[in-house]
């Protein structure tokens, strides 16, 4: 078994380059970079703070590691409710 600090940069790592794939392919890349930003975000706080829903990777002692869900769809949320929010101030302002 792995270090745990190697899967938390594993998964980290995972969720930046399927995102920085989205954005090359041209797919909602101001939803995704903002997703991105947020994600980053989350992970400085629940490691820095130890809040333990927003790490990626939650340790289980000898029995391993798991993936919280929250860490992803908490960015990923937000990211969707900024996004909205931009569109309708441009809109009010057009």
């Amino acid at each position: 078994m792995w270090p745990h600090f190697v899967n938390i940069i594993i998964s980290i790592t995972f969720t930046l380059m399927v995102s920085i794939l989205l954005i090359k392919k041209n797919m909602f890349p101001r939803l995704v970079s903002t997703f991105m930003g947020l994600f980053i975000i989350g992970q400085v706080i629940g490691y820095g703070l130890d809040v333990k829903f927003l790490k990626v990777n939650v340790p289980h002692g000898a029995t391993g590691s798991s993936i919280s869900l929250a860490s992803i769809v908490i960015p990923l949320a937000l990211a969707f409710i900024i996004d909205y929010v931009s569109r309708l101030f441009k809109r009010i302002k057009n």
